[in-house]
């Protein structure tokens, strides 16, 4: 079974691209592709896993990081944040396209009319001009990667959530609250939803 295999780490991501799943494994560091047999729909069997190569992205003196896979409509993106050596700062986000070819990565840098949405259990990058509350050459993060994203004990029983956006084009990360609600106890992550496609 894939979910056996020593290279699903924590921080495992995957997405499926061109009817292949890719995995972000071995601690974020290395690219797996796996490919399923005839009959995917009906009794999906696993027909070959290879590792495509490190992950390798620009290193920032002084940070720590964490990386997301995203596809686009164009291609398969890794989405990596910069933060803080103690994680208390969002600093940068770079934004990486794979050639599925070679398995190298391109940095991007914009998204033209696209932006980029992560959240835990989801994430997609989509067409902001159809979104008023969306702006396009942003990524717009939530989960709890994002500092302060679950507030204080003492800030209950007012929860809210801290959800973080960053601008590709000016550098800038702002923080949005979001979720704000009188509760007795902590609910589940937000996350993300979208029309199929």
């Amino acid at each position: 079974m894939v979910s056996s295999s020593n290279f699903v780490t924590i921080g495992s991501d995957l997405e499926f691209y061109e009817e292949k799943l890719f995995f972000l494994g071995s601690h974020q560091e290395e690219l797996f592709v796996i490919e399923f047999g005839p009959h995917m729909c009906v009794f999906p069997t696993v027909s070959l896993v290879r590792r495509c190569g490190a992950v390798n992205p620009p290193v920032l003196d002084n940070t720590e990081q964490h990386r997301n896979l995203v596809r686009s409509p164009d291609g398969l993106l890794l989405v990596v944040r910069y933060f803080t050596i103690t994680w208390d700062q969002l600093t940068a986000v770079r934004v990486l396209e794979l050639d599925t070819g070679s398995f190298n990565w391109s940095e991007k840098r914009t998204l033209g009319p696209m932006s980029i949405l992560i959240s835990l259990n989801s994430s997609k990058c989509i067409d902001a001009s159809g979104h008023d509350e969306i702006r396009s050459d942003h990524v717009y993060f939530v989960d709890h990667f994002c500092p302060q994203f679950l507030p204080a004990a003492e800030d209950a029983p007012q929860f809210s959530y801290r959800s973080q956006v960053y601008s590709l084009k000016t550098g800038l990360v702002t923080e949005q609250l979001i979720g704000r609600e009188p509760t007795s106890r902590r609910p589940g992550y937000p996350m993300w939803f979208f029309p199929t496609d």
